[in-house]
């Protein structure tokens, strides 16, 4: 018993003793001190690992290995000799014996200047450690200024191109900053060169104040700082506006998001040189459901985006492109013009994105003082991606914003970077924030309005700059003496011209120089920050994030899905499905004030079956079920939808002609009608008001940079009043032996076309509602025929939920509905218009008939529908006022 206990306080001494060793390598003598005092305690705990003690051992032997090669003395083995003075001859003499390995023979000088000072108390009040930020933008250049450089660059850009003797030091670098605070912040960096990862680790733990706020529900500690950023520059970020911000992403963690920006333009984002991805899973985050649509551009492999851990914003809104290099090198010239295309079609009629985000940076371990000059080139092509894909201001509208980190900007290289910025976009700011751990260099500069000169004369200029940059990188790469380097891009006189420019500046540089030198000295004694916690608390609060912990989405099955999506309705898939009543012109008919031909809408089918329910599970696997299939069956096609989705669709072809001939082109993924997207529960929309958000939907879902090749393309039908059937142009071909109608799809970027089989005719009121013509208002109304709801004009529907519209799910569930005759007892809510000819049929009506004759016996044409349409215009004295016109396109 003895001996297990003398066995026991060997292994917990040696395991205790060796952690603070190496945890504490500055001061041993101290720590030995404090060994000595707690060996009492450390004999009661529970015997600890063997395993363990060999890993601490075995770094211990790596760490001696150290301190032989650089002080040249014999390495002493602890191992062998420890147990046994332990055993032998107690705790004093080991302490002596551990003393004398790194106290004496000079072995302690790498570590004297790394020392924490026990007996310093730091000043808490030296330290401003506040929850609101305020950051300080630069004056606007004056119009003169800015038109003097404008004009000096166009007439002959590469004089102001100086390449001189590459320097790679920061010291004398004093132009733009105070020369003793300059020399101070060096010498506070310097001492850290020799600490290890383990120990700046611990430092940065204990002293920041700001530590704790960690990642949040994010995937990195980079989405706080966009979400920091966010809101101390007042939204311009995300554009979020106070209204909608709290309904789409409510603090409050038992609200139920809604999507009130679903009539929204899209927001386009780029994010350069940021993987894994943090700053646009807090952008799609911020934006909610489907309003924005991200392009990303990093490194691949160790520093590409980690998509399948986006747990906040959805994956499927987010493109990542790695130019025409396939390497994600922003510094490639041949890259960045591949990009900007990519984005300007991906970005359609917007002219690029609303925001670019950079958060480029790599190693510099060793060489931290002159982190500035080895990233220079990195600072000059993310400043140029953003001239070159941010959305440039036109016909008064403002152009688009740019946020990239930095760090030190003192040499006249950065500066003239960031005067360029200055004349470039309509106002920049220097900032750093809390989220920036404070002791490091890291800042970002802030860019709000790109101006046309920007977007055209400072971006060639970058881009000659670059070139340059890659033509002295290639002669490098062959004369290892070769020493050029581009070491001004702005002349002197013209920055220290402008003395707003210069001031602000001198005054950032300082200031942060100041603050950064405070900290580091307080990461120097290992100060531990009492207020993280409680700061961490304000600081969510403050940017408007949920305090919740990450989300691990759980894995589910179809069924599961399907009744999540459901919702309230609590449908059974019994209860869906039958046959839709064939469409007659009958129904159109109507009398008094009704206006029964303004109340269906018209959706070409592709397929001659019908439609199946397509849903997504949390995982992004898609499956699909038809109405009368039994079970769920997983979708065969590549393709990404985004998670909480379901909807009506059918699989089918584009079709192309050549030669006058038709041939099958590209299989889609076409949705006539949805529920749930990406979370918005859609389904008690009006039906044109679905669709349009299924538009949306797919036009964010859709990728520009061939990065899913091969993939089924999602896309949204078009839906049509009766008014605009008369201006869709259809085409009757020969295909396959059969007459077919075609329409142009509008969602196809060439001139491709769709079969139309058949149409879905869809009343847009349910049972009981009517829809009506107010004569001296000129406008449709919805009317109850009880009067349970007040009478409400159909422009003040549109755009949300009412009682009135038929829903999804009413279209759907129809054979809970049907009598005993087995017929359905409601009114006619989902009708079908077939336009193939049938099989074996002596009739004529078909395709042909329905596109070019005025009339028929046994069937609607188009141009009977639209002369059914002016007389109901005529009985209801419309006086050349439309009844739909554009209302559900606005």
């Amino acid at each position: 018993m003895m001996e297990r206990q003398s066995s026991q306080s060997i292994v917990e001494f040696l395991l205790e003793s060796m952690e603070n060793l190496l945890e504490m390598s500055d001061q041993f003598e101290k720590r030995v001190t404090l060994l000595e005092t707690s060996m009492t305690a450390e004999k009661k705990r529970n015997e600890r690992n063997g395993n363990k003690a060999r890993r601490i051992f075995a770094k211990l032997e790596n760490r001696l290995k150290h301190l032989e090669a650089t002080a040249k003395v014999p390495r002493p083995d602890p191992e062998a000799a420890a147990p046994l003075l332990l055993e032998e001859e107690g705790p004093e003499v080991l302490a002596s014996y551990l003393r004398s390995i790194f106290l004496d023979s000079d072995l302690h000088f790498p570590v004297q200047a790394l020392a924490r000072d026990a007996n310093v108390v730091w000043d808490e009040t030296v330290e401003e450690e506040t929850v609101e930020e305020k950051p300080i933008w630069m004056d606007p250049a004056e119009y003169s200024v800015r038109k003097a450089v404008v004009d000096q660059l166009r007439s002959g850009m590469e004089d102001w191109i100086v390449v001189g003797k590459e320097k790679l030091a920061l010291e004398g670098e004093d132009k733009y900053c105070e020369e003793n605070l300059l020399v101070e912040l060096l010498n506070a960096k310097s001492v850290f060169d020799h600490f290890s990862t383990n120990d700046l680790n611990e430092a940065r733990q204990r002293a920041n104040p700001y530590e704790t706020i960690g990642n949040a529900f994010f995937l990195n500690r980079s989405a706080m700082k966009i979400a920091n950023l966010d809101r101390i520059f007042d939204w311009i970020l995300s554009k979020e506006e106070s209204d909608n911000r709290e309904v789409k992403n409510p603090v409050d963690p038992t609200a139920k998001p809604q999507n009130v920006d679903r009539n929204a333009p899209i927001f386009y984002f780029a994010d350069v040189c940021a993987g894994p991805g943090g700053f646009s899973e807090y952008m799609l985050w911020r934006k909610g459901f489907y309003n924005a649509k991200g392009f990303g551009f990093t490194l691949k492999r160790k520093y590409d985006y980690k998509l399948f851990l986006f747990q906040a914003g959805a994956p499927e809104f987010f493109e990542p492109y790695y130019g025409v290099d396939n390497d994600g090198n922003v510094m490639s010239p041949a890259n960045i013009a591949s990009l900007r295309e990519v984005v300007k079609r991906g970005t359609k009629g917007n002219g690029g994105v609303d925001l670019m985000m950079a958060d480029g940076g790599f190693s510099v371990e060793g060489q931290e003082n002159i982190q500035e000059i080895l990233s220079k080139r990195l600072y000059l092509c993310q400043f140029l991606v953003s001239l070159s894909i941010v959305r440039p201001e036109r016909d008064g509208v403002p152009g688009g914003n740019f946020v990239c980190k930095l760090f030190d900007i003192y040499t006249p290289f950065s500066i003239g970077l960031i005067y360029l910025m200055y004349i470039a976009y309509r106002r920049i700011s220097l900032h750093k924030c809390h989220t920036s751990r404070p002791a490091n260099s890291e800042r970002y500069i802030m860019c709000e309005g790109l101006t046309e000169e920007g977007a055209t004369i400072i971006r060639e200029y970058f881009t000659a700059i670059n070139n340059k940059l890659d033509e002295i990188q290639n002669v490098k790469s062959k004369k290892k003496d070769f020493t050029d380097d581009v070491m001004e891009i702005v002349p002197e006189s013209v920055i220290y011209g402008d003395s707003a420019f210069m001031n602000y500046i001198l005054e950032h540089n300082n200031r942060l120089a100041r603050r950064q030198i405070q900290y580091l000295n307080k990461y120097r004694v290992f100060q531990i920050d009492m207020d993280q916690t409680h700061l961490r608390e304000n600081y969510l609060k403050y940017w408007r994030v949920p305090d919740l912990p990450r989300n691990n989405r759980d894995r589910d099955s179809p069924y599961q899905a399907f009744g999540r999506m459901c919702g309230q309705q609590l449908l059974s898939w019994d209860s869906l499905g039958g046959n839709p009543k064939e469409f007659s012109e009958s129904i159109l008919q109507a009398s008094k004030s009704f206006a029964r031909v303004a109340q269906y809408y018209y959706c070409a089918y592709t397929e001659r079956s019908l439609p199946s329910v397509f849903l997504t599970l949390n995982n992004g696997t898609v499956f699909h079920r038809g109405m009368e299939d039994r079970y769920w069956n997983r979708y065969d096609g590549k393709i990404k939808i985004a998670r909480n989705s379901m909807f009506l669709a059918h699989t089918t072809f584009r079709y192309q002609t050549k030669n006058h001939q038709v041939f099958k082109a590209k299989k889609i993924l076409r949705i006539v009608d949805a529920a749930n997207l990406a979370g918005d529960n859609v389904s008690k929309l009006a039906y044109p008001a679905r669709m349009r958000a299924a538009k949306k939907f797919c036009d964010v879902l859709e990728q520009f940079g061939n990065t899913v090749e091969g993939g089924t393309e999602l896309v949204a039908a078009e839906v049509y009043s009766i008014e605009d059937l008369g201006s869709v142009e259809f085409q009757v071909k020969s295909f396959q032996n059969e007459m077919i109608a075609l329409i142009e799809d509008p969602s196809a970027s060439d001139a491709s076309l769709l079969q139309v089989h058949s149409m879905r005719v869809v009343n847009l009121l349910k049972d009981q509602f009517d829809l009506c013509w107010s004569r001296s208002q000129k406008m449709l109304y919805v009317s109850h025929r009880q009067g349970k709801m007040k009478t409400t004009f159909l422009n003040d529907l549109r755009s949300g939920e009412s009682e009135a519209f038929t829903g999804f799910w009413d279209l759907l569930a129809t054979k809970k509905r049907r009598g005993n005759g087995g017929q359905d007892d409601s009114q006619d809510k989902q009708l079908l218009w077939r336009w193939a000819q049938k099989i074996q049929s002596t009739s004529s009506y078909g395709p042909q008939a329905i596109v070019t004759e005025e009339a028929r016996d046994d069937g609607a044409t188009l141009n009977s529908l639209k002369e059914q349409l002016n007389g109901e215009y005529e009985r209801l004295n419309c006086g050349g006022a439309s009844f739909i016109g554009d209302l559900f396109r606005k």
